[in-house]
C-alpha cells in the first residue's frame, strides 16, 4: 500500500477506548477551570473524539453533551467581569 496516497480520514471502531475518553472528558469539564487546562484545549479533546472514532448513537449524545457543557463554560467565562 502507498503510504503517500492520501484520502478520507480513517475513522477507528474502537468502543471501550471511546467509553474510556467520554468518561474521563464528562469528569473533566464538570471539573472547576484550570488555567492551564482550559475550555478550549477540552473542546479540541472532545472533537478529536467525535472526528477520529466511529461512535454509538449514544456516544454521539454523550458527545453534544460535553460539548453544550463547554459551551456554557465559555459563554460564561466571556461574560464575565474584567
Amino acid at each position: 500500500m502507498d503510504m503517500k496516497t492520501k484520502g478520507p480520514a480513517q475513522r477507528v471502531h474502537a468502543s471501550h477506548v471511546v467509553e474510556a475518553e467520554l468518561a474521563h472528558l464528562e469528569w473533566a469539564t464538570r471539573q472547576p477551570v484550570d488555567r492551564t487546562l482550559s475550555p478550549d484545549y477540552w473542546q479540541r479533546r472532545v472533537l478529536a473524539v467525535k472526528c477520529r472514532f466511529e461512535l454509538t448513537p449514544q456516544q454521539g449524545q454523550r458527545v453534544e453533551v460535553i460539548l453544550k457543557r463547554i459551551e456554557a463554560t465559555l459563554q460564561r467565562l466571556d461574560n464575565r467581569p474584567r
